[in-house]
């Protein structure tokens, strides 16, 4: 009997990874590399402007999403179509 390889067969999941420290994101990115070979990181921002600059130009599936962030409070951020996952 033939057990299918559901790996193979899962979507690949766009994310991006906004977070106004470095050391945040990196860790997260190594995190999500290293667990999760289903979700691909699109880019990393570390201001709200260029979050929302990547989120309308590279349309992620989700957003990993630093909400204390010194400019724009991450969900003051989001006035583009997305689902709040908390």
């Amino acid at each position: 009997m033939l057990i299918p390889n559901t790996t193979s067969m899962m979507k690949t999941l766009k994310t991006l990874i906004i977070d106004d420290e470095q050391k945040g994101h990196n860790l997260l990115n190594e995190l999500v590399k290293r667990y999760c070979p289903d979700v691909e990181v699109l880019g990393l921002a570390e201001s709200a402007t260029e979050a929302i600059k990547l989120i309308r130009q590279l349309k992620p599936d989700f957003i990993f999403l630093d909400i204390q962030m010194p400019e724009v409070k991450g969900f003051e951020m989001v006035d583009i179509d997305f689902e709040i996952v908390l």
